[in-house]
């Protein structure tokens, strides 16, 4: 049973030689400035209904984050409403700017938020590379999970690079990264019942978004 976790869900030799738990460490602590948690409203509800993550991928506000997370108010706008919060607690508007349905991703605006944009990387790494997600699951606060890139999912209709980690409700539209920051790919699904078996939308498929 294939679950979708935004709704209320570089080769080898270049990992480092630090503990896998210290390059965590550094991983996060360089994405956290460019991350925010997106969180859908319906009308003038202050306690929201759905949210993901969106991380930053272009000055002036550009968020990159999943379809899926943004789909209640690209589908009902005079419904819900949008907004992001940092992991500094700021907090501001959200305007979805264009949509891949097919890749399942999206980018947003983000009033008032202009951190260094991650790097995405147009190459799928081999197997058997170190990779982390990160995300906001189940209103936790930030998380960053270890993992292992297995490349691209075979015979799959939608391209998807197999992560051996964990992806929890919330953490969609989040980035999968390298241990030197660059990201590999957009958290979107993990199966439910099973374990560490989850999925990355390729980061190569964001660019034509993006521009």
């Amino acid at each position: 049973q294939l679950r979708i976790p935004g709704q209320t869900a570089a080769p080898a030799t270049r990992d480092t030689a630090e503990p896998l738990s210290e390059s965590a460490r550094v991983v996060l602590e360089r994405a956290r400035p460019s991350l925010v948690t997106i969180r859908g409203f319906f009308g003038a509800n202050t306690a929201h209904q759905f949210h993901g993550t969106g991380f930053a991928v272009a000055p002036g506000g550009l968020v990159l984050t999943n379809f899926h997370v943004v789909a209640e108010q690209v589908l009902y706008p005079d419904k819900y409403r949008l907004e992001y919060r940092t992991a500094d607690g700021a907090t501001g508007p959200v305007e979805v700017l264009a949509v891949d349905v097919r890749h399942d991703l999206a980018v947003v605006r983000a009033r008032d938020f202009d951190p260094p944009p991650l790097e995405l990387d147009p190459d799928v790494p081999a197997k058997g590379v170190r990779a982390y997600a990160i995300g906001y699951p189940l209103d936790v606060g930030l998380t960053i999970t270890e993992g292992v890139s297995n490349g691209r999912v075979e015979d799959s209709f939608d391209p998807r690079i197999h992560y051996s980690g964990a992806l929890n409700g919330g953490m969609s539209g989040g980035p999968a990264l390298l241990a030197d920051g660059r990201v590999i790919g957009i958290n979107v699904a993990g199966y439910r019942f099973e374990q560490l078996v989850s999925f990355l939308v390729p980061a190569v498929h964001a660019r034509a978004l993006i521009e």
